[in-house]
């Protein structure tokens, strides 16, 4: 099930590319743009900061998907997010690209090159991060999961995962997790949503045991990994570190 409007998710207080407001002057309309408009060129961006500023200063309406006041949730281990909170995140990004087109990154043999992102089927945690998480996130400089939650969230599961991969994909794996464990509501602790992004030092100390993805992965009752179509998360040294630990406590991820 997706939740959320349709038609609720573009700017706040005008028209969306190409939409006339129903009482526009023939200099306004004159002034729309003809297609999708280009949103927040980070590549102009110094950083994700800048352009979570910058995509605020562009009027995105955030206000059907976050909460007015975040949820205080003092303990990041706290801050899991559910599927029904994650279709409400893919339906924000959905309506949104139907009148933006995102400026993303993405890897080449030189390293990497500034695309237009037109498709939310390709979209990835990084152009999330970048485009929704931080820029929704900015007034409360608060984690995703306390400007979505009215209390805190303890992990049924720990998610261990490439942010590279399509966010479609990322969330098709859970819902057929949750189905082929007949689970209700689980309550999945995903890095991204759960850590501060505006605070990330916070969240990580030297001392491994402290940080938050150790903390999270000791109060879960299990793990589950997603991996990605070709396998990059296992290239990843901290996804066999996640692993490694969990084994420590006598059980074996599940892997989707």
């Amino acid at each position: 099930m997706v939740m959320g409007n349709q038609s609720s998710c573009c700017t706040s207080g005008k028209a969306p590319a190409g939409r006339v407001l129903p009482n526009a002057t023939e200099k306004q309309k004159s002034s729309l743009p003809k297609q999708k408009r280009v949103l927040a060129g980070w590549v102009k961006c110094e950083s994700d900061e800048e352009t979570a500023f910058s995509i605020q200063q562009q009027g995105v309406d955030f206000s059907k998907l976050i909460r007015r006041s975040p949820c205080d949730i003092p303990e990041t281990a706290k801050r899991a997010i559910t599927l029904v909170q994650l279709e409400m995140v893919l339906e924000h990004m959905r309506c949104r690209l139907q009148d933006e087109i995102w400026m993303v990154g993405r890897p080449t043999t030189e390293g990497f090159e500034d695309v237009k992102l037109t498709l939310f089927s390709e979209a990835n945690l990084y152009d999330l991060n970048r485009h929704v998480i931080k820029p929704a996130t900015w007034a409360g400089k608060c984690s995703m999961v306390e400007a979505l939650a009215t209390q805190a969230q303890p992990p049924d599961y720990f998610v261990s995962h490439w942010w590279g991969e399509p966010i479609v994909e990322f969330i098709a794996c859970l819902r057929q997790h949750r189905s082929d464990r007949s689970l209700r509501t689980p309550a999945y602790w995903v890095c991204a949503y759960a850590n501060n992004q505006h605070s990330l030092e916070a969240e990580i100390k030297e001392d491994l045991e402290m940080t938050s993805f150790f903390l999270a992965l000791t109060a879960a009752k299990g793990t589950v990994s997603v991996i990605d179509r070709k396998g990059v998360c296992f290239s990843r040294i901290w996804v066999r570190r996640i692993h490694a630990d969990r084994l420590k406590t006598h059980c074996t991820p599940a892997l989707w």
